[in-house]
């Protein structure tokens, strides 16, 4: 997954790899679970497009619990402010 993000095309959107990676979740015969091992990793670095990436993946959890979830979506909208609302919407999908 590093290696395709890292060396993407210039101007690529984020929703792209999103795309892909969440069709390939369930082309994969562990069903997703290193997909989902970098998604979160993303989520916790300093690299604002891969964490675009991990947000727009829908077949992957980011978290295990739901106060580690939103948790973790307030520390994302706090570092990358472009992506509050995609954050706001993972913690709602729970919260809720």
């Amino acid at each position: 997954m590093n290696f395709l993000v890292d060396g993407r095309a210039p101007n690529l959107p984020a929703t792209a790899f999103s795309d892909l990676f969440t069709r390939l979740s369930w082309m994969m015969e562990d069903n997703g679970s290193e997909i989902e091992k970098v998604t979160r990793e993303w989520l916790r670095t300093g690299d604002e497009y891969k964490a675009e990436v991990a947000l727009n993946i829908t077949e992957v959890a980011p978290a295990d619990s739901m106060s580690e979830l939103v948790n973790l979506m307030n520390d994302v909208a706090d570092r990358f402010p472009s992506l509050r609302g995609v954050a706001q919407q993972w913690s709602a999908r729970y919260v809720d």
